[in-house]
């Protein structure tokens, strides 16, 4: 899963008139943790070093956000931003057809995006189809996702 991480920097202002977050700089990052709740959001901050090992959930306040976790000191100081980035998961399936008349075996693999629907799909056939076929999900398909499970073309 990719994650972005919003660290808010140059932050004038007190907790009675409000703060001022004059810079950020914005990081993505590719992570295993699910970051589904407070704890795992923190070890996975920790892993990153944006926030120091001693830090316990109660060290700052936490504002659930659409796909993360807003960050404030107990000042209410903005500190930082965890947004998950969802990519969807791509499923997968393969068709053999074998024709009758020369024997020779098709094979076609049809790839969807569960997030956009996008649905991609390539016939192979000769004797090296099943490594052209690899090399081709390789291809196009390597940098959006894993491929999970199949579906019905």
């Amino acid at each position: 899963m990719k994650v972005v991480v919003i660290d808010y920097y140059d932050i004038i202002g007190n907790k009675k008139d409000g703060w001022d977050v004059n810079g950020q700089s914005i990081n993505t990052y590719k992570t295993r943790f699910k970051l589904d709740s407070k704890e795992s959001c923190l070890k996975f901050l920790k892993s990153t070093f944006y926030i120091r090992k001693t830090a316990r959930v109660k060290t700052f306040i936490w504002k659930n956000i659409e796909n993360g976790f807003l960050l404030f000191e107990k000042d209410m100081m903005p500190v930082l931003s965890v947004i998950k980035i969802n990519e969807g998961e791509w499923t997968m399936k393969k068709e053999t057809v074998r024709d009758k008349n020369t024997k020779n075996t098709t094979l076609r693999i049809g790839i969807k995006n569960s997030v956009t629907g996008e649905i991609l799909y390539k016939v192979f056939s000769g004797p090296k189809r099943c490594e052209e076929a690899l090399n081709w999900g390789f291809t196009h398909f390597g940098d959006k996702g894993r491929i999970i499970d199949f579906y019905d073309l």
